[in-house]
């Protein structure tokens, strides 16, 4: 038995380091908080939220001036 005590410290170890891992993810998402850095073009999860973080469209010459008519 003594013999296999390095091998169970070691997997209780990496069981607890797993266990913080999910922990920081969940609160982190009950939070709100989100690993997507807004780069929509590189993202492999298609995310969508980021598309609320564009910016709004810009006008254009003839657009600008109907507008001042």
């Amino acid at each position: 038995m003594l013999q296999y005590l390095p091998t169970i410290l070691i997997c209780i170890a990496l069981a607890a380091l797993f266990g913080l891992l999910l922990w920081s993810l969940i609160r982190d998402k009950k939070k709100g908080k989100s690993s997507c850095g807004g780069c929509c073009s590189s993202c492999a999860m298609g995310c969508h939220d980021c598309h609320e973080l564009k910016t709004p469209p810009t006008l254009t010459k003839d657009q600008v001036s109907q507008d001042n008519i």
